[in-house]
Order: C-alpha cells, then sequence, then structure tokens
C-alpha cells in the first residue's frame, strides 16, 4: 500500500481489513502523527516507511512483535531515540534513521545513524553482538550505555561531533579505534585508553588538562610502556631534563659509575631508559623528521624515533601547532638493547628536512633504577604548560590520541 506525500492523513488506516499487507509506504505524510499499535496486526509486513513523517516521534513496541519485517524506514522524523526493540526484530535487514544513514541489528556488522538528533542511546544495543562498526557522529545524547561493553566483536566508534556527550563509556577489549573529535563536552572517559589502539579527541577541552597528561608522563607508569611521545604547542622544557642544549643536538657524557646492567653491587644505576624534549617551530609544515642516537664512534644505538604525526595514516590529518609558533616534542624510550656497546659519550640530534625548522632548545636525560624508585618526585611532564586548542599528539606504545 502506497500512501506517499498524502498531506491530509493523520492517522493510519485500519490494519484489521489489511492484515496480509506486505508494504506500507506512508513517506512524505508530513501531518501524520503517529503509527497505531495494532499495526501488529499485520503479519506478513516486509516494509515499513515512514521517511518524511516530520510529526511522528515515536514508534510503537507492537513493531517489535512483526518477525516479517525487513526494512524499516524512519530517516527525516522527529524521533530522536533508537528503537529498543530493533534487536527483536529477528529478519530485520535495513533500518533507516536520520540523514542517509541505515542501522542494522544483530548480526550486522554496523550501525550507521549520524546527524539524527538522537537523544538516547537504548541499552538494548549490547545484545547486537556481531556488531563491528557503530557511527552516531554529530547526535544530541550526553551519555552512552555501559551495555557497549558487551559488544565484543567491536572495532570502532565514531562519535564526532557529539556535543553534548559527557562520558565514553568502557568500551570492550575489541575496540581499536575511537573518534571523538569536536565533543565539546566530554569531560572522561571510563577505561584504559591503552586498551585502544588510535584514539582521536580533537578540539575536546574539557577532556585534557596538565593533570591528565602528567598522570600519563610518569616514569612510573612509562616504565610499563615500550616507548612514550607527547607533542603539541608550547615553548618551555620542563626542569626535569639535566642535560640541555640550544642547538639541535647534544652529547652526554655517559657517568663515571655507568653500567647497562646491575653493577657488582647490585646498586640502582641500572640503565632503564632515556627521555628526549625539543622545542621547536615552523615557517611551513613542519619536517621534523626525528632523534637519532648514536654512540661516540658514530654508529647508531637505536633505529630513528619519527615525530610521532609522521607514522601513522590515522594521523595524517592531524594538525599540531600552528606555523610560527613553537612546539614541544617529547618521547621516552624503554629500547636499551643496542646501548650495551655505549661508551664515553652519547650523541643526540633532532634532524629536519629542510630550513623551515626553527629548534630553540633540546633536551635529554638518562632514567635510572635510582630514578625509578624517586618516582613520587618525578615526572617528565612536569613544567610542560597546559595544553591548547592548536592540536597535540599522545602516543603511548602503538595508541595514538589526538586533540
Amino acid at each position: 500500500m502506497k500512501l506517499r506525500y498524502c498531506c491530509s492523513l493523520t492517522t493510519t488506516p485500519d490494519f484489521s481489513k489489511i492484515t496480509n499487507l506486505e508494504e506500507l509506504n506512508l513517506e512524505g505524510c508530513v501531518n501524520l502523527v503517529s503509527v497505531h499499535p495494532l499495526v501488529v496486526m499485520l503479519k506478513r509486513l516486509v516494509v515499513l516507511k515512514l521517511p518524511g513523517c516530520l510529526k511522528v516521534d515515536h514508534l510503537p513496541e507492537a513493531l517489535g512483535r512483526i518477525k516479517s519485517l525487513m526494512e524499516l524506514h524512519v530517516d527525516k522524523t522527529a524521533i530522536t531515540e533508537l528503537p529498543s526493540f530493533v534487536t527483536s526484530l529477528i529478519n530485520l535487514e535495513s533500518l533507516s534513521i536520520g540523514g542517509q544513514g541505515r542501522i542494522q541489528p544483530r548480526w550486522w556488522t554496523a550501525i550507521t545513524a549520524p546527524f539524527s538528533l538522537l537523544k538516547q542511546v537504548p541499552e538494548s544495543i549490547g545484545g547486537l553482538s556481531s556488531l563491528h562498526k557503530l557511527n552516531l557522529e554529530g547526535n544530541n545524547f550526553t551519555i552512552l550505555p555501559g551495555s557497549l561493553s558487551q559488544l565484543s566483536d567491536l572495532d570502532t566508534l565514531r562519535v564526532d561531533g557529539c556535543k553534548k556527550l559527557e562520558v565514553l563509556p568502557e568500551l570492550p577489549l575489541s575496540v581499536w579505534s575511537v573518534h571523538a573529535s569536536d565533543c565539546a563536552s566530554l569531560r572522561e572517559m571510563l577505561g584504559s585508553s591503552k586498551r585502544h589502539f588510535y584514539i582521536n579527541f580533537k578540539n575536546c577541552p574539557k577532556l585534557f588538562n596538565n593533570d591528565t597528561i602528567d598522570s600519563e608522563g610518569s616514569i612510573s607508569k612509562t616504565q610499563e610502556s615500550s616507548y612514550f611521545d607527547i607533542g603539541y604547542h608550547g615553548n618551555s622544557m620542563p626542569e626535569w631534563f639535566t642535560n640541555r642544549s640550544t642547538e639541535n643536538h647534544l652529547n652526554i657524557e655517559l657517568p663515571s659509575d655507568w653500567c647497562y646492567d646491575k653493577n657488582f653491587w647490585g646498586d640502582d644505576k641500572k640503565f632503564r631508559g632515556y627521555a628526549t624534549c625539543v622545542v621547536f617551530k615552523c615557517t611551513k609544515p613542519h619536517k621534523l623528521k626525528g632523534c637519532f642516537v648514536k654512540n661516540f664512534d658514530g654508529a647508531s644505538l637505536t633505529t630513528i624515533h619519527y615525530f610521532p604525526n609522521l607514522t601513522s595514516d590515522y594521523l595524517k590529518d592531524v594538525v599540531i601547532g600552528i606555523l610560527e609558533s613553537y612546539m614541544i616534542w617529547l618521547h621516552y624510550n624503554r629500547d636499551t638493547l643496542g646501548w650495551k656497546e655505549a661508551k664515553n659519550f652519547v650523541k643526540f640530534c633532532f634532524e629536519y628536512d629542510n630550513e623551515c625548522v626553527e629548534v630553540k632548545e633540546c633536551g635529554v636525560r638518562l632514567i635510572r633504577d635510582e630514578d625509578i624508585k624517586q618516582k613520587a618526585d618525578l615526572s617528565m611532564l612536569q613544567g610542560l604548560p597546559t595544553p591548547t586548542q592548536h592540536g597535540g599528539v599522545l602516543r603511548l606504545d602503538g595508541v595514538f590520541w589526538s586533540w
């Protein structure tokens, strides 16, 4: 039955006389207010279309009992909640809501409902056990249900532009990509960020502050990781860095009690890693390559450590800092294998492609067991300026954060 663009229609027809109906198309019925619960009488209904029914703000729960339903189209309506009964529609193949997106139930792999003015996502979404991708960009909800943690196959979550979202719930271990840029109200992410490979928090001013990042940068935290990077707008280097230079390189004299491993007396001199910091600015999109570490004879001690936004396609659109403005790159590395050959002095060099980069200062600190024991008093990020909205990136092992 096709009743498209019947502007005089305010209520659905008498379903008791059309129980064999397989398709009901009410597209563009702008004065239709609701769908009567007796729609459950349509036991053979396969397709229900309501796009453009601007006054329809909900669907009857009885729809969940129509097992034959395969397509449900309610985009461009006043519906602001994802229908909770969708997990009951065992044959549903297509559900469109808001914009052009189609969301898919239990055995499907993706839900796409961007910019559909959703104010609430129901707890029942946790029943979509085969869901891999969830796109809820640009919606109006303030929270997401805790049942997201039950989506054991979910790998990608997109909530970019959800300006009212305040908290991200704990996500399943399967999630490796979280896109949450432009979430102006976002203040907290529950669960460990290290569980996910890529996280984009660009333009989330309430989420990042000095305390948050400082906790990520404590020596005790970094000892759990192989490497750590942070790069963002700023023009000063923490006093924690004991070796400094106003050029792009410096030599570090190894201490007289230097030892790669514990010495004969077993004291706290064992080498545990090193941290570097450089303050620089660019006149063009930056070409800072990374940091080279070489032994006194020129032999490389480690592989080159690249500036974090040059190493991954995930960060190709991330803009860090602003031209003609100073930036900070801080790097910590626990890869000490090549340091077995270190002797006399070690050279650190920050290299770049051309003259568009100006280095203000750089610093290095070697980290030993005694530093780890003083973790309560030491943080490699102590003294850094508060992150700004000019962009930045945080990398902890393989996990990327950008803002």
